[in-house]
């Protein structure tokens, strides 16, 4: 199990890292959708794959207000990854 783990650990987080610097739409419950790019994982999440360990994780993005917000992988559009 624990190599499973392990293995797919190695195969999903440099492919979650490469989203760093992509572009964005994030989708706010109060003020709508704003564009931002992707400045960090705050805290990576493995699923079982690609899209379900993005869905979960924590991204920290910088709006293009200037602002940085923290969201959960599920409420990020991908613009050009």
């Amino acid at each position: 199990m624990a190599e499973w783990l392990h293995d797919k650990r190695a195969q999903i987080l440099p492919k979650l890292f490469e989203l760093v610097g992509a572009s964005c739409l994030v989708k706010f419950k109060d003020v709508g959708e704003q564009r931002g790019v992707i400045e960090s994982i705050s805290e990576p999440v493995i699923g079982d794959d690609l899209e379900q360990s993005i869905k979960a994780s924590e991204f920290k993005i910088r709006l293009e207000s200037g602002d940085i917000a923290t969201v959960v992988g599920s409420e990020v559009q991908l613009l050009n990854a």
